[in-house]
């Protein structure tokens, strides 16, 4: 197939356009992200064309295609992702008797920092695991230490994820996070406490280029750690553990501040 794979991604029960869909081969080093119009186009191979895409979005039921059954579409193709019905949950509002700890990678290394890697869409940097002492807890902020920014200004999106086999698993978020900043360097701290977010087990928390931002514009401090740090190069790819230095793990300072009854 020589011309691009092209779609345009909406919502089945209102029509409106989906921003940053995650589209690609499962398990495979190709995929991207649809723009804020819900666009997307994706370069795939004579070798590809057995294999099927993925299309998933957090809050909405995934889709699969085989990639050629497009053939006939031309190439183009809209699609309308289900949303999921969640149960809706009441506020939470924690009593005095919760206590607040920062969980997560806090140390580091002023002589050690971590880039996002591909820099491509879709591709992620995840923390290593961050265990829980106390369940379940609530999720109030997290932080990222930034070494250096060279962009202008980046937007993100926020992914937390489950765990299995020590790596990163399912996202146990019911909606997107996206976050901003234009700080240059030092601790981006995102306010989570209106998410209502509850873990009851050990989790990852990442992050995931949604916009083109150019090449190798963004460092995170890291430091040593016992278990290791993964990333993936860009949407439906396999997480990879990454980060070591001389044998050693080094991991991302993400940290998350999190609340829990005494």
């Amino acid at each position: 197939m020589h011309n691009p794979l092209k779609a345009k991604f909406f919502d089945r029960e209102t029509g409106r356009p989906l921003s940053y869909v995650n589209i690609g081969i499962p398990g495979k080093d190709k995929g991207t992200v649809s723009t804020i119009n819900g666009d997307f186009k994706l370069y795939v191979t004579k070798e590809n064309i057995g294999d099927s895409i993925k299309f998933s979005m957090i809050g909405y039921h995934h889709e699969i295609i085989v990639i050629k059954a497009l053939e006939s579409s031309n190439g183009f193709i809209k699609v309308h992702l289900k949303p999921i019905v969640y149960q809706l949950k009441e506020v939470i509002v924690l009593p005095k008797d919760y206590k607040k700890e920062v969980i997560g990678k806090t140390g580091k290394s002023l002589f050690l920092s971590i880039g996002m890697g591909a820099d491509s869409l879709g591709s992620e940097m995840a923390s290593s695991l961050i265990k829980l002492k106390h369940s379940p807890v609530y999720l109030e902020s997290a932080s990222f230490d930034i070494a250096s920014n060279n962009y202008q200004k980046i937007k993100l999106r926020l992914n937390i994820y489950s765990a299995k086999d020590g790596r990163p698993y399912l996202s146990i978020l019911p909606q997107p996070i996206y976050i901003e900043t234009e700080l240059k360097k030092g601790i981006w701290r995102v306010n989570l406490s209106e998410c209502n977010i509850q873990v009851t087990d050990n989790f990852f928390i990442a992050l995931e280029y949604i916009e083109n931002l150019g090449y190798q514009g963004l460092y995170f401090h890291g430091g040593w750690s016992r278990s290791p740090s993964f990333n993936r190069t860009t949407s439906q790819a396999n997480w990879k553990s990454f980060g070591k230095f001389m044998g050693r793990n080094i991991s991302p300072t993400f940290n998350v501040t999190v609340s829990y009854r005494k």
